[in-house]
This record gives C-alpha cells, sequence and structure tokens, in this order.
C-alpha cells in the first residue's frame, strides 16, 4: 500500500506511515516524520546524527467507530556542538502526552457528552478523559480574548464526586466555552462577573436547578432572565410522579394499572380507558391534579 494513503485520511502532515496492524477492535499505525534532521532545542544547531530509536504508543481519534492507535518511532538526536541528546519534536501531541492533540481537542469540543460517556466511547479512562478536558479548556481560554455574549449557561462536572468539581461558563449563544473556574463556590461565579467586562450584555441564564448559582449570578446582574434546563425540570417531575405512584398503591388502588406511565404518556397516545382511569387517579388525588388541555 503507498505510504501516503493512510497519511491523507489520518491528516498527519509531516508524518511516514511505516505498516499497519488492523484487526475488527482497533488499527495500530507506525509512523516517523519525514525529516532526516532536527534542531537542537538548546543551540539551535541542526543535526543529522541519530543516536537511538525509541517506539511511542498514543492514542487517537476514531474513524468510522475504529479505535485508532498510533505507534510512533521517535529519534533522539545528538548535537555536533555537544549539547545533550535531545527526541525530535513532535507536532501531533505533546510531551509526556498518551493521547494525540487533536483525541484531546474532540474530548473538549464534544457535545452533551459526559465524561463517562466520553471514556466510553474512546475506550479511556474518566481520569484521563477529565485531566485532558481541564488541561485543553484552560490553554483555550487562555488564549481566547473576552467577547460580548448574551445567552450564559453554567453547570458543574466532577473529576471525583462529590470531592472534586469544576464551574464551567460556556456562551450557549455560539456554543464556545467561556471559563472553567474550580470548585462550584457561588461566590467564585460572582466575582467572576464582577470583573467581566460585558456583563452588562449579558441577558439570559441556563442552568440546571442549583440556586446557588442563579443568586450568584442575579447578584452581579440582576437584570438577567434565568431559564431552567429542561432535562433537570423533567427529571424533578418524574421523581414526584414516583411519589404519587407510591401513594396510590399505599392507599389500595392497585386497580389503576401502569399509573406512573398513564402520567407520563401524552395524552393523545392514551385510548378512552386509559384516560378514565387517570381521570381517577386525579380526582382520588387532587394534590397531583395537572389540568391537561
Amino acid at each position: 500500500m503507498p505510504s501516503d494513503c493512510i497519511t491523507v485520511s489520518l491528516e498527519l502532515e509531516g508524518y511516514l506511515v511505516l505498516d499497519k496492524v488492523e484487526t475488527k477492535e482497533f488499527c495500530m499505525v507506525n509512523i516517523q516524520k519525514k525529516t532526516v534532521t532536527e534542531c537542537c532545542p538548546r543551540c539551535g544547531q541542526h543535526t543529522d546524527r541519530i543516536k537511538d530509536r525509541r517506539w511511542q504508543i498514543v492514542k487517537d481519534i476514531r474513524i468510522k467507530d475504529k479505535p485508532i492507535w498510533l505507534r510512533l518511532r521517535k529519534r533522539r538526536f545528538r548535537c555536533t556542538n555537544g549539547c545533550p541528546a535531545f527526541f525530535e519534536a513532535s507536532t501531533i501531541l505533546r510531551r509526556y502526552a498518551r493521547m494525540t492533540n487533536r483525541l484531546i481537542h474532540a474530548l473538549v469540543v464534544e457535545p452533551e457528552a459526559s465524561f463517562r460517556e466520553l471514556s466510553r466511547r474512546y475506550v479511556l479512562g474518566e481520569g484521563a478523559v477529565s485531566r485532558a478536558f481541564l488541561r485543553e479548556a484552560r490553554s483555550i481560554v487562555a488564549a481566547r480574548e473576552e467577547e460580548p455574549f448574551a445567552v450564559l449557561g453554567i453547570d458543574e462536572n466532577s473529576f471525583r464526586k462529590r470531592l472534586r468539581y469544576n464551574t464551567v461558563l460556556t456562551d450557549l449563544g455560539h456554543g464556545r466555552l467561556i471559563e472553567v473556574l474550580p470548585g462550584k463556590n457561588p461566590k467564585t461565579i460572582e466575582a467572576w462577573l464582577q470583573g467581566f467586562k460585558y456583563r452588562g450584555l449579558i441577558r439570559f441564564l441556563a442552568t440546571d436547578l442549583n440556586m446557588g448559582f442563579v443568586k450568584a449570578v442575579r447578584r452581579a446582574c440582576p437584570w438577567v432572565i434565568h431559564i431552567a434546563d429542561k432535562f433537570h425540570l423533567v427529571a424533578l417531575v418524574n421523581r414526584h410522579l414516583c411519589a404519587v405512584k407510591r401513594e396510590c398503591h399505599q392507599e389500595g388502588m392497585k386497580s389503576i394499572r401502569n399509573l406512573y406511565w398513564l402520567l407520563v404518556a401524552g395524552r393523545e397516545t392514551l385510548s378512552e380507558t386509559q384516560k378514565v382511569n387517570l381521570e381517577q387517579a386525579l380526582v382520588a388525588f387532587p394534590s397531583s391534579h395537572v389540568p391537561m388541555s
């Protein structure tokens, strides 16, 4: 197979594909830099004297739902000026990294995916995903200048459940990461907003049901309209419906089967018998009644 076929599909600019091993579970690609000389990082002298070669295996993005592993043949060069030996510079991964730069970037920009889901999708540990996300997110924020936005999204993610948290601020209008704050203290969010020069242009706030975040934003931007996340609202309604279901069974209304599904189903999907059963349940428990159009 020509050496440029895999290089083009993987977009490994400046690298030569030496060999590949493909199975049903994964694909392993052996690669090496095309350059024959390297610049000494200490004195800037170019050299082609190779001291030794070593293999490094790194994880890459998935292609057609198949994990890709890169087996990088790294060369260590001798400097002609007597400087210590050094490894060739890599354009596809950072020093000591076990994931390519584009895989780390994919973990950050992946829409609506939790750390657990990303770890399963890319066959990585949750700790590796969370650390990669934090490093890449902070580098993106540091390289970007402050820009105005109208819709602020706030949510927290946990590295170790109930032990380590970060608060992520996003521009939901443009799908951009704004800031990653340590912890989930509302005072940290309020302090950041007080120092944000475009806070007067923020019009909407989207969060879960954490009222600490809402109060912090309203102290800094009292004009903001709060929009609750529909996922958490539906989850809250479902919890109350489960409580109603248990109450019905405790009161001896076992004849009304599948009451929970009657409550969560759309009225247009119910049969006449199911509608009658639902109305009986609502009459028996008026506190759970919600008018239906």
